[in-house]
């Protein structure tokens, strides 16, 4: 792990131009080390790197994928962007409930964005819809994320 955090760092040290020339590219090679040795602050750094196309092409589906990756080892910042991209359709098929679903996660984790993912996911969802999201979350959390249905679309 401590090979995965120091890529981790490296990256965190290009993106910000701390004691290194800024360089997002660098920035975007030290994180998929990091990410792909296990680091979660890595995984969800690739995923925003993806996502923003900040330092590579911007891809949706890898970031959705790495936002995946973290979210499953409990990462709250890459639970309520997974949020996001159901919110939007960024990378996967529009869906309100998932949205719902991982903003109540990311929420309960605290993060506080993810009650706003909530709120507004809820007003398109029907009762029965919410009803379900709010199951999926309860199921996901209690399984400590090994049964979250959209992990494995």
């Amino acid at each position: 792990q401590g090979f995965a955090d120091a890529n981790y760092n490296l990256g965190q040290m290009y993106r910000k131009g701390d004691g290194v020339k800024k360089n997002m590219k660098k920035a975007f090679e030290f994180y998929k080390v990091g990410a792909e040795n296990g680091s979660v602050k890595a995984q969800s750094n690739l995923g925003a790197m993806y996502q923003n196309g900040v330092g590579v092409k911007q891809d949706q589906v890898k970031a959705l994928h790495w936002f995946k990756v973290a979210a499953q080892k409990g990462h709250k910042y890459s639970q309520g962007n997974l949020g996001i991209m159901y919110y939007h359709g960024q990378g996967v098929k529009q869906s309100f409930l998932y949205a719902y679903m991982w903003g109540n996660i990311a929420s309960s984790n605290g993060f506080e964005y993810g009650k706003m993912i909530m709120v507004e996911s809820q007003k398109r969802l029907n009762s029965s819809k919410l009803a379900e999201a709010k199951k999926l979350a309860s199921e996901c959390v209690e399984s400590n994320y090994t049964k979250c249905m959209t992990l494995n679309k």
